[in-house]
């Protein structure tokens, strides 16, 4: 019985806190909070990517129904070619992380 009491007793004093804005553990300090530039400009990186990508996506998935329509063994290369834009995102949504410091 006294060890459960010894490691509830380590548990709450731990250096461990945790609220809304800050995880803390040890040396580890790590804040969630972001600065009004780096939030602006993760949000600038993503929407950018997000309209190049659909502007893109109407190109290409235009072209491509255009070429279904004439010839149906095109499928596998325009669902390829409908889905390469999509990568846009994905490296705005990286760019994004690394200005708000998370990667």
């Amino acid at each position: 019985m006294e060890e459960e009491n010894t490691v509830h007793s380590e548990v709450k004093n731990s250096d461990c806190i945790f609220d809304d804005k800050t995880i803390f553990r040890g040396e580890n300090l790590k804040t969630m909070a972001l600065e009004p530039g780096a939030a602006l400009g993760a949000a600038i990186a993503i929407s950018v990517a997000a309209l190049a990508t659909a502007w893109a996506q109407a190109k290409v998935g235009t072209a491509g129904i255009g070429a279904l329509a004439e010839d149906d063994s095109l499928f596998g290369k325009v669902l390829i070619l409908v889905a390469i834009p999509e990568t846009i995102v994905i490296f705005g949504l990286v760019v994004a992380l690394v200005i708000a410091g998370f990667i």
